[in-house]
């Protein structure tokens, strides 16, 4: 999984693959939120990665 923090671009990666069987996952948590909201995006995306 690569993370990236969001910035102001129109394009943000926020994607799966699959390549040889291994999930490969790029996300863009929003940092610009107080620390509980950013546990929540992280814990989100943490979850959606490890039930798939």
């Amino acid at each position: 999984m690569l993370l990236y923090s969001r910035t102001n671009e129109n394009i943000q990666p926020d994607s799966d693959y699959m390549m040889s069987g291994n999930k490969i996952s790029m996300k863009t948590p929003d940092p610009n939120h107080d620390f509980e909201m950013i546990k929540q995006q992280l814990d989100k995306i943490a979850t959606d990665f490890t039930n798939h």
